[in-house]
């Protein structure tokens, strides 16, 4: 609800970099049709099968048609928001991160990597093994994100604004500290004088909208069923009887396809309209 630094202390363990919006290219960058070949060798390496013969002969393809076809491959345009980035686990190295981030292409996936992020939060990756519990890393960062949602929908200069590409930064340490951030603002723009957006309208070439509240929305039901998919195994786990005892990643992976969403406000979840 007020601005600050993003210069975080180092004893924050865990951070995440979540991209906002159901679109990650600006009107200008899908007007610009100047081919790249560095594009098309990241194409190839990711989205080989959705290179066109025309794209084959020129070895090059246009920014927004890289950055479509990313977002199609990823939860942009279903969810409103995509895993970018993460720091902090030493159990993993960046390659092994990067492919998992990779894999992220549904909400089931997501969820499983958001309890991760807060189970390794919580406990510093098993450093701090009577540290927090995880649903109460879940729940923190839940509520955060639940709280800018509202100043977000509820603000005048967020109505008048475009906002492609920005971030969710999220923060957590085992001492219990946590933070959600609105970040990467380097493609805002005001929209045309006596228009308004609300951000969760599906997006069509020409319209300005960018889908921020769809995504926000989205995150915080995911973090939320997180939070209580991550209590719910814990409280199972305590049953004494040893046929009953569930581990904890088993339990939250079992219940990763279910469609429960406590907390549902407005705006719901929109499907991609809009073709380049």
């Amino acid at each position: 609800s007020r601005l600050s630094s993003a210069h975080f202390s180092p004893d924050y363990r865990n951070v995440m970099d979540i991209k906002l919006g159901i679109r990650t290219f600006s009107e200008t960058e899908r007007l610009n049709n100047v081919p790249r070949s560095d594009l098309y060798a990241r194409m190839m390496t990711l989205y080989a099968s959705e290179i066109t013969a025309k794209e084959h002969r020129l070895r090059a393809v246009t920014k927004c048609r890289f950055m479509s076809s990313r977002d199609a491959n990823t939860t942009i345009r279903s969810l409103g928001y995509r895993v970018d980035g993460i720091a902090g686990f030493r159990s993993k190295g960046q390659m092994a991160i990067e492919h998992e981030i990779s894999s992220i292409c549904n909400l089931k996936d997501t969820r499983r990597f958001f309890s991760q992020f807060a189970q390794a939060a919580a406990t510093d990756e098993g450093a701090e093994p009577d540290g927090l519990s995880a649903h109460i890393v879940a729940e923190r960062i839940a509520a955060q994100l639940q709280e800018l949602f509202a100043v977000m929908k509820s603000s005048s200069f967020v109505r008048q604004h475009k906002f492609i590409g920005t971030s969710i930064l999220l923060v957590a340490d085992s001492s219990g500290r946590t933070g959600a951030y609105w970040i990467d603002f380097a493609k805002t723009y005001s929209v045309d004088s006596n228009t308004e957006v609300d951000h969760c309208s599906a997006w069509e070439p020409e319209s300005q909208e960018d889908g921020i509240l769809t995504g926000l929305s989205n995150l915080a039901n995911s973090w939320n069923w997180t939070a209580e998919a991550l209590k719910m195994s814990m409280d199972v786990a305590a049953i004494k009887e040893p046929q009953s005892s569930i581990p904890l990643v088993q339990a939250v992976q079992a219940m990763a396809s279910n469609e429960c969403q406590p907390w549902n406000r407005e705006p719901q979840m929109l499907p991609h309209q809009g073709r380049i």
